[in-house]
């Protein structure tokens, strides 16, 4: 349904852990910080309030965990303009805030001393393990650039410029609106524990046109979405823009919800195929590479494509192991999460939101 989205603001990179959550929560009134160790205790009361507003048919934006993608980072009630967000998630060090914004929900579940010394440990291996999949991400980056490389090479790019401007035509016409564009930065997708998760069927499902990028790394992919993403907001529309989850630095989506459309990067880990009216693929491979490009590297390519999964998969690995970490901490906390007063808390939070309290 439209008036529900699912994303991620914070994952794990090549480029360390990127935080996206500064464009998102900009335009809020008041943002609740959830000080609560567990994060299934966060959860829990994230979506009791959710799931009040949900049946009223706010829209509601999930922000999810990447180490966990079943528990949340935060929500925002858009109507309200109220977050509600995992203090921890959001590393308040990084963010920008407006005066006055910040409220506090102390959350605590209480552990004794044994359990605690536990924790403390569990969480320092957490954090190694996380930092040894960025570094297996980040050379995995390295062997993508290698890949990249064969077809930068093989570009016409007069003619990758000239599909640039036919794909703003479609998507823009000659409109410009009188107002500001606002951008909201975002991932589609986040490596996991699992592997790649990504939530783009949620994303575009109520949009009318959907346009499917198909290429190779390095055929200029990004480069079409972020030009289009900046003539989108310089003609006043809002943006959002969905980074790639393995390199920030580059873009996978572009969505205007106002004009109905999104443009995506359709190629793995997030590969999906037309299967409704309105979708249209766009071949960056076909117009703008050299034909036979394919066939000429094969043995390079093949090469570069088998060093890099092999490294993203010790990423995976490296993630299974934080996650590992991460379970045994909830159990300890969860063994000692009050419910009933996480309800409590729940119930006037959300009376606070509806009488407009906050």
């Amino acid at each position: 349904m439209e008036h529900i989205l699912h994303y991620f603001a914070v994952g794990n990179t090549a480029r360390g852990l990127h935080n996206l959550f500064q464009s998102n929560i900009a335009d809020l009134k008041k943002i609740f910080l959830l000080n609560g160790d567990s994060k299934a205790g966060n959860t829990f009361l994230m979506k009791r309030v959710a799931r009040h507003f949900e049946n009223e048919n706010h829209h509601i934006q999930f922000i999810h965990n990447a180490i966990n993608p079943d528990l949340l980072d935060g929500i925002i009630l858009e109507e309200a303009a109220v977050g509600i967000m995992d203090d921890n998630a959001i590393r308040v060090s990084e963010v920008n805030w407006p005066v006055g914004i910040k409220r506090y929900v102390q959350l605590d579940a209480k552990v004794d001393g044994i359990q605690a010394e536990r924790i403390t440990l569990l969480k320092k291996e957490m954090l190694d393990a996380l930092e040894k999949a960025s570094r297996f991400y980040e050379e995995a980056l390295k062997i993508h650039d290698e890949w990249e490389a064969i077809y930068i090479d093989k570009m016409d790019f007069e003619k990758a410029n000239q599909l640039i401007d036919e794909v703003k035509i479609k998507l823009l016409g000659s409109q410009v609106k009188q107002t500001k564009g606002r951008v909201f930065r975002r991932f589609l997708g986040a490596a996991t524990p699992l592997g790649p998760v990504d939530y783009v069927p949620n994303l575009t499902e109520d949009l009318v046109k959907r346009y499917f990028i198909k290429g190779r790394p390095g055929s200029g992919k990004s480069t079409m979405l972020k030009r289009i993403a900046k003539e989108a907001e310089n003609r006043g529309y809002n943006v959002e823009i969905y980074h790639c989850g393995l390199d920030p630095h580059s873009l996978d989506m572009v969505i205007v919800r106002e004009l109905g459309w999104a443009i995506f990067d359709s190629t793995a880990p997030h590969e999906y195929f037309p299967s409704r009216e309105g979708d249209e693929i766009i071949d960056v491979y076909v117009r703008c590479i050299t034909p036979g490009t394919d066939e000429d590297y094969q043995l390079d390519i093949e090469n570069i494509k088998q060093r890099y999964q092999s490294t993203m998969n010790k990423g995976t690995d490296s993630l299974k192991k934080a996650k590992v970490c991460h379970d045994e901490i909830e159990k300890l906390y969860v063994a000692n999460i009050e419910y009933e007063k996480l309800n409590q808390i729940g119930d006037r939070l959300i009376w606070m939101i509806d009488e407009q309290k906050v």
